[in-house]
């Protein structure tokens, strides 16, 4: 039953509520059991060409890497999590790989994606480059190019593909791109592309994902030190998730109005300082947060506004140390662990919960007060 729930295809029987979150809630002493070491070790990392390692190819050696938050590299707006090796990007952690936290260290083997397209360098213009694609697929498939020259003589086959022939052997088929920039630069001086031939230095195209598996046992989680003086900071523990597209407006919104009044109820209370923590289990889902908390950050000027950044909520959980502090965040399947496991540590905590637009509350300090905080977070 349970795995029906978490991974039917047909979603139409449970309103969008199938998550297979469902079996961490019902067996948290096995999860419990299974956090001893590192059950996640492989994972991909994508963007590789176009980073700092871009022209390494790895094949197999251990290395030392870094987990760190970053500027998505096709969305600014959002945040990616990075590879990092020896202080420059390897790139970002492919969406179906395993993401540790940002912080995280670890001894990794990096294998680089076979090649299968080839750079040629032109000789008489090092700015003219041509990529050639599908190179495994004909005859110099297990060839290394590695500043080789060579003549290349480009012929156009069937569907007007562009054919690069090595003699009379065909090496393989020229980048869409490529073609588009050889022909406008061809028609300005009224020639075709067909039989022309090129004369440059031939090498392997850089790879465009690594492969990576984790040394379990080298692992290192971060830590989140807490100063010493931390009498006047409030902590605010924070947790996001992914919900329904139809809810999705009206739980950013929510999630919004609570970050907002968190600081407020800081200020109330006479704290300087408010610290956000975010637990939320995969960076997109935290992105909206942390955009609203810098702009709190910035428009706020009556208390000080800092982003802890992310953390377990084992580590979110120690800095939870004034009796104000607390925890807000959607509630849905995927977050009921979170909420419950708060909840036994006696932490106060506010959860919205998008398909019935209230509010789920626990160890507050009052019903009174509980609604206050409400009404101005449903305002």
């Amino acid at each position: 039953a349970i795995h029906d729930v978490s991974h039917t295809e047909s979603s139409k029987h449970y309103l969008g509520l199938k998550r297979a979150g469902v079996a961490f809630a019902v067996f948290s002493d096995e999860v419990i059991a299974q956090l001893k070491q590192l059950q996640f070790t492989e994972m991909r990392v994508i963007g590789t060409q176009f980073n700092d390692c871009a022209a390494r190819a790895f094949t197999g050696e251990k290395v030392a890497i870094k987990f760190e938050n970053g500027v998505h590299p096709r969305d600014s707006t959002k945040t990616a999590r990075w590879v990092i090796l020896a202080g420059k990007k390897l790139g970002t952690l492919d969406a179906r790989s395993p993401h540790l936290l940002a912080g995280c260290e670890a001894i990794g083997a990096i294998t680089s994606s076979p090649s299968t397209s080839i750079i040629v360098t032109s000789l008489k213009n090092s700015e003219n480059k041509l990529q050639i694609d599908r190179v495994n697929q004909y005859a110099f498939a297990n060839h290394n190019w590695q500043g080789e020259q060579a003549s290349i003589t480009l012929n156009v086959g069937q569907n007007n593909r562009v054919f690069a022939k090595v003699g009379e052997r065909v090496l393989g088929v020229l980048n869409q791109q490529t073609v588009a920039f050889l022909e406008q630069q061809l028609a300005a001086k009224g020639r075709r592309i067909q039989g022309v031939s090129i004369t440059g230095v031939v090498n392997n195209a850089p790879a465009s994902y690594a492969d990576i598996i984790l040394d379990p046992t080298s692992v290192k989680f971060p830590e989140i030190q807490v100063g010493n003086e931390t009498s006047n900071v409030a902590t605010v523990m924070v947790f996001n998730a992914m919900v329904e597209p139809k809810l999705q407006a009206k739980t950013e919104q929510v999630m919004c109005n609570m970050l907002k009044r968190a600081v407020e109820r800081a200020v109330e209370r006479g704290y300087n300082t408010v610290r956000f923590v975010d637990v939320s289990s995969h960076s997109d889902q935290s992105s909206q947060n942390i955009r609203t908390i810098q702009q709190l950050a910035t428009e706020r000027k009556d208390i000080k506004v800092e982003f802890k950044g992310a953390a377990s909520s084992e580590d979110a959980i120690a800095l939870l140390t004034q009796p104000d502090d607390i925890i807000i965040g959607i509630r849905t399947p995927e977050t009921i662990g979170i909420i419950d496991f708060v909840s036994r540590e006696g932490k106060a905590i506010a959860a919205y919960i998008p398909e019935t637009g209230r509010f789920e509350r626990r160890n507050l300090p009052s019903v009174q007060k509980a609604s206050v905080v409400t009404n101005h977070l449903e305002r």
